[in-house]
């Protein structure tokens, strides 16, 4: 069970510091990352970290997890965040 989702049922009511890191495939060297207090979705952050992303590197691909599966994430990496050059 997630922290997200635990607190979200009432099982579980602490907070903690929450690190969400978008990683250079290859190398696993960060290339943004924000940090906050949890337990939230990860949406929540999605803005933010995506955005620190661009302005350091234009990937040709993007992989996350469940929690960044959102319209508004999707067309942020089309338009935005991926290298289109490469498309």
């Amino acid at each position: 069970m997630s922290a997200n989702y635990k607190t979200r049922s009432g099982k579980d009511r602490k907070k903690y510091v929450k690190l969400s890191v978008c990683v250079l495939v290859g190398t696993m060297l960060p290339a943004s990352l924000v940090v906050s207090w949890g337990p939230y979705n990860d949406k929540r952050e999605a803005r933010p970290l995506l955005a620190k992303t661009k302005s350091v590197t234009r990937p040709q691909r993007l992989f996350a997890d469940k929690g960044y599966d959102a319209e508004w994430v999707h067309e942020f990496c089309r338009e935005e965040l991926m290298d289109t050059e490469h498309h």
